[in-house]
């Protein structure tokens, strides 16, 4: 958090508001050493110099992309790579003019993440840090449907395989299945293929109304697993 105020702060050129969340920085690192030392100095110390030789990686970062994870359970869920696909392509567009100086709010924690994953996480971190890029993931995700609805059908080419994966995971389609895959895949990527032959079709109300559908389905689906996986466990 002090990271993430004191880039924004930094970038809006308000110097004194930086100086003051450096300020409190250092006097929360100094109480929290305090308190350690407080109940028992010797233990806190050696306990930190235990983490600190714990094996790091820089490779952690990456794997935001590559293993979708909540603590020790494996997460097949394709709206996180969405989530961050998107969260992060926004970094890097230019800004709308009705959007000008906003970026540096999604920049600022988004450099506060990566800064941690980078500097203090270990092999064996088991996702409970990736915790802390959920809500940017669910604005990146929110960005992504906006380009959709906006008329950029460009994003069904990742958002249709996302609702196939969501379908697998709640109604698992086994090889026996194999015929409900096909239609499946048929009208999912048959309107992506069509907007993209006829692009101006995108500005009539039944690109609406299909982008809607979708974006029903995918909640409808996404409740759905959720809901076995809380009963699984």
């Amino acid at each position: 958090m002090p990271v993430s105020a004191g880039v924004l702060l930094f970038a809006k050129k308000q110097y004194l508001a930086f100086g003051w969340v450096i300020v409190a920085l250092v006097l929360s690192i100094l109480t929290f050493i305090s308190y350690g030392c407080y109940y028992d100095c010797d233990l806190f110390w050696s306990v930190m110099e235990q983490h600190s030789l714990r094996p790091q990686t820089f490779w952690y970062l990456f794997t935001l992309f590559s293993k979708p994870d909540l603590g020790y359970y494996q997460l097949n869920d394709p709206m996180m790579i969405l989530g961050l696909l998107g969260g992060l392509l926004s970094l890097f567009l230019p800004e709308e003019k009705k959007d000008q100086g906003k970026k540096i709010y999604l920049y600022a924690p988004w450099v506060a993440v990566f800064l941690l994953f980078v500097t203090i996480a270990p092999v064996e971190l088991y996702g409970w840090y990736k915790f802390l890029a959920f809500p940017l993931i669910a604005v990146g995700l929110g960005y992504v449907w906006d380009r959709l609805w906006t008329g950029e059908y460009q994003w069904g080419i990742l958002l249709a395989p996302a609702v196939l994966v969501l379908m697998e995971n709640v109604f698992v389609l086994a090889v026996e299945f194999s015929l409900l895959r096909k239609v499946l895949i048929t009208v999912l990527f048959l309107p992506v293929l069509f907007w993209s032959i006829r692009p101006d079709f995108v500005k009539k109300p039944i690109y609406v109304y299909w982008a809607g559908t979708l974006l029903v389905v995918t909640i409808f689906l996404q409740v759905w697993w959720a809901v076995k996986l809380l009963q699984g466990f």
